[in-house]
């Protein structure tokens, strides 16, 4: 397609400006003005460069206490990354605490089966009490383990976590178009506040830094999985935000 100069006139030199250029009938957003060498010049999509991320979507707010990207199609592994995730109830124990959990969609439906992982969740008090180690096995995963996620003050006994720090993590998605064995798989890493440290006597508690690392798979069998979802395990989500990347090999 030529390019059209917007106020130019026979007889009447005209030096166009960058927004003088229209691009009518264009459409598909990032696109570059090439000359064609015949005299002509056309519109070209940019291409993604080898090995490169390409941004798909990004969820900024908390929708029915999920926080909820779409797009995932067109590439084999994505990478998600999750920042500010604050929830209703921090729920922390010796052994156990709230995390974010993912549910992933294939078609229309978010699954609440075929999902398999394990958590290991490392925590900051001095003798190392409270690390400890959570599992789904395949037949009865209902979501995955994703990482901790900080309270919000919100629930009636508070913990030492209720910071309204907001958590953090980042997720890489594998073998996710692949239909011949049906299986896709993901590695997390996140971290916020938990808890407060029982080897500490201060007001008010001091709270407890909580990493986690996990990993699983999800049997999506000859439909590939297009969405995915993050909420709280225990309590509502109520703030965070989320990007999902494809990774481009071409």
């Amino acid at each position: 397609m030529a390019a059209e100069i917007e106020g130019a006139s026979h007889g009447t030199p005209h030096v166009p400006e960058g927004t003088a250029v229209k691009s009518t009938g264009e459409t598909g957003g990032t696109k570059f003005l090439r000359e064609d060498g015949d005299g002509t010049s056309s519109w070209q999509a940019v291409a993604a460069s080898a090995g490169g991320l390409v941004k798909l979507s990004t969820a900024t707010s908390v929708s029915s206490n999920a926080l909820t990207l779409t797009g995932m199609t067109g590439y084999k592994n994505y990478l998600i990354t999750g920042e500010g995730l604050v929830s209703t109830d921090d729920q922390y124990s010796e052994f156990s605490g709230n995390f974010i959990k993912a549910e992933l969609a294939v078609g229309s439906t978010y699954s609440t089966t075929g999902y398999a992982w394990r958590e290991r969740v490392y925590t900051m008090e001095d003798d190392g009490s409270d690390d400890y180690g959570i599992s789904a096995p395949f037949s009865s995963g209902t979501y995955w383990a994703i990482g901790p996620v900080s309270g919000d003050e919100t629930e009636s006994s508070p913990h030492g976590g209720d910071t309204d720090s907001g958590s953090s993590f980042t997720m890489t998605l594998g073998n996710m178009s692949q239909t011949q064995t049906g299986f896709g798989f993901y590695h997390s890493e996140g971290v916020g506040l938990e808890g407060e440290r029982s080897d500490v006597s201060s007001t008010p508690p001091v709270p407890v830094p909580c990493f986690t690392a996990c990993h699983g798979c999800f049997r999506h069998g000859s439909s590939v999985v297009n969405a995915i979802r993050f909420k709280a395990v225990i309590g509502d989500l109520n703030a965070g935000t989320a990007t999902l990347y494809g990774f481009s090999t071409a």
